[in-house]
């Protein structure tokens, strides 16, 4: 299970909880049937929200807490990050 979405970006591909079940809280958001219908499958961040942990999906539009994903499948890196490792 994720912690946070410190290493997370739009574009980064998630993974849903294959456990994850409707009608329960899961972190500081409730999840609803839509949400529990992809777990286990393989999803993309749209929008990130730091301040209050949370992101959205391109596939489904709900909110979504570090606590819903399994792990990170492919992270994305930022043009900074790639031009500095370049430059090594």
């Amino acid at each position: 299970m994720l912690k946070n979405f410190d290493d997370v970006h739009i574009g980064t591909k998630l993974r849903v909880r294959k456990d994850l079940q409707s009608d329960t809280w899961c972190g500081k958001c409730f999840v609803v049937s839509d949400m529990a219908e992809i777990a286990g499958t393989i999803v993309i961040v749209s929008n990130i929200y730091p301040n209050i942990e949370v992101v959205r999906l391109e596939e489904i539009d709900y909110s979504w807490t570090p606590e819903m994903f399994e792990d990170i499948v492919s992270p994305t890196i930022s043009l900074t990050e790639l031009l500095s490792d370049c430059g090594k």
